[in-house]
């Protein structure tokens, strides 16, 4: 039991963490910048053109909205987080299927989003 708590209590934290850290401007919220800045930190641009690579961040940040983005403000906040980094794993696994099939590019770890 306690270990369970322990366990949820550190998992809390990374999650704490992670979230202040895209949190560039420290007001509780992230914005749409700084979610194209977190998926900046999972999806590297490797192989693509610029304009090609920002259009899948642009992509991965709007679907994250539309899917964590619980009351519309257009905004992430620590409520909305959690739901928020079980989007962009699954955006995380279909890049690295893609890369698997065509050798582009190459996810970054989760651990960013503390996951």
């Amino acid at each position: 039991m306690f270990r369970r708590q322990l366990t949820q209590a550190y998992d809390y934290m990374d999650m704490r963490d992670s979230f202040q850290y895209f949190d560039r401007d420290h007001n509780g919220m992230l914005d749409k910048a700084e979610l194209a800045d977190a998926m900046r930190a999972v999806i590297p641009n490797s192989g693509f053109e610029d304009a090609e690579y920002e259009k899948m961040i642009r992509d991965a940040t709007m679907r994250i909205l539309d899917t964590a983005d619980e009351n519309k403000d257009k905004m992430i906040s620590f409520e909305e987080y959690p739901k928020m980094t079980e989007e962009v794993k699954r955006i995380y696994v279909e890049k690295a299927g893609a890369a698997a099939l065509f050798g582009g590019i190459r996810p970054r770890t989760m651990k960013s989003f503390g996951v």
